[in-house]
Parts: structure tokens; sequence; C-alpha cells
């Protein structure tokens, strides 16, 4: 039985039970080139392959449907001409990339704090920035008698796993930063020995932007603020938003689940 846990990841990558077998395949495809380890070259590839397969496989299941990966896209060959020559001489070997020291992955009751946070904050956002009330029968009403029209939502962005390197701990997000207003939760994290536990609050940071972006960086200063405690040889080290832009943000189904909460407040 696949569960809710399972199908919040499976959103979170873009894999929907309502999508054709055919475009379930396309994005899979998609996420495989992006990050299997064998062609991926980025920190915690592994572990985030990982989480895609069982995504995917969740949603099969739901579905009833056989499960059938894609088979996993090669590297390329060389070019004929590159054949015809023969092989290249030996190059040095390289540097063997390091796995991240540790990674986690929110659970089933992490997720329900980030998205009750973000909602939140995007409540806070509507009052202060669209001067919108709280309470949803004054909303309906401001609504109705044109006192609010409709404006563009923050994009909410909720992270789907972290991993620590020794320079940096990386926070990943598989929607985009978009241009304009930005609404991205932080789970407050602990390194402890090879280990990341999540400790106090869930935060949120609102980040305004004249364009799309793949990559935030918070000093380590900035990351302590937040409520992190990421020491290594006994410095704190900042935290990468890393976007990986293959889903949507996790706006329009926290909105539409939320009823009556959001009807009427967004283009």
């Amino acid at each position: 039985m696949t569960t809710a846990a399972e199908m919040e990841v499976a959103l979170a990558f873009g894999l929907r039970p309502d999508l054709s077998r055919e475009d379930l395949q396309q994005i899979y495809r998609r996420l495989v080139r992006q990050h299997h380890p064998d062609i991926s070259g980025d920190v915690g590839a592994r572990e985030v392959m990982a989480r895609i397969n069982a995504a995917y496989d969740a949603i099969l299941r739901q579905e009833g449907r056989p499960i059938d990966r894609p088979a996993k896209p090669t590297r390329r060959q060389g070019r004929p001409e590159d054949q015809a020559r023969g092989p290249k001489p030996a190059a040095e070997p390289a540097s063997t990339p390091q796995g991240p020291k540790a990674v986690l992955y929110p659970d089933a009751d992490l997720q329900q704090q980030m998205e009750r946070i973000v909602l939140v904050a995007l409540d806070d956002w509507m009052e202060v920035k669209q001067g919108v009330p709280r309470e949803v029968y004054l909303r309906r009403m401001a609504s109705l008698t044109g006192l609010h029209r409709p404006c563009e939502r923050p994009s909410l962005h909720l992270p789907y796993g972290a991993s620590l390197t020794e320079e940096v701990l990386q926070l990943h997000f598989a929607s985009a930063a978009a241009r304009g207003s930005n609404i991205i939760v932080l789970p407050a994290l602990r390194a402890a020995a090879c280990d990341l536990a999540v400790i106090g609050d869930v935060r949120v940071v609102l980040r305004d932007l004249p364009e799309v972006e793949t990559r935030l960086r918070l000093p380590a200063n900035v990351a302590r603020s937040y409520g992190f405690d990421i020491v290594q040889d006994e410095q704190d080290l900042p935290i990468d938003l890393l976007f990986d832009g293959i889903a949507e943000d996790a706006g329009a189904h926290l909105c539409l689940a939320a009823g009556a909460r959001y009807r009427g407040m967004f283009r």
C-alpha cells in the first residue's frame, strides 16, 4: 500500500497519479538524467535517486500498474572518428567524488509541520503585502465586494531532503526559485557526529527574486540566526538552497487542500 508520506515525496518530484504512463516515464527519465549517480556528479545523487525510484514505484502501486522503470540512460559514446583513431592514452585517475557525510529526509510529522508553517507564512504575506485579513469570511467579503482582486501567489518551497558535506549543508528542493516572491521553508537542523537531526522550530525565509534561481546561499551567521547548528571543525557552515526545477512549487496543491481559506485570492 502506498503511504501518504510516499505520495508527498512523489508529488514533490512532479510524479502524479493522474499522469499517463508515457508522461510518468518522461518525467522519470528527466529525473534520472539529472540525478543518477552514474551520470551526475552531485553530492548525494545516490540517495536522491533512491527517493526518486521509491516515489515512481509508489505512484505505480497507487494506480495498480506494473512497476516498469525505463532503462537508465548510458554515458555518451565517443564520435565515430574518435573510435577510428583507436583508444586515447590513459588519463590520470580522477579523484573519486566524496559523498555526503549525512543525509536527512523529512518524515511525515516534519512534512506536516512544514506545510502548516508555510501556510501561516503565506497568511502573513497576504496580510502585510496585500492587506488581506486572516479570517476566511472577511476574505470572502473582500473578494466579493472587489476590495481584494486576485494577485500573484508567492512560490512555496518545501525541502525534500538535506545533505551535509565538509564545507556546506545543502537543502534540496524539487521546485525552482521563481521570479517574484518566494517563501522557503527552513527546518532547523543540527549536525551531530555523522548524523543530521531536526531541532527547534521550522522557519521560513522570504526572498523576492528578479529572475529564476537554482541556488541560493545563506551565510553561516544567517544560518545560525535561523536556528541551524551546523559546525564542522569548530566552524559554522553556510547553507546552500538547491532548486532542481523539476516540479511545481507546493503552493497550488496546498492552497487547494486548504479549501475556502484561499479561494479567489490568487490568479
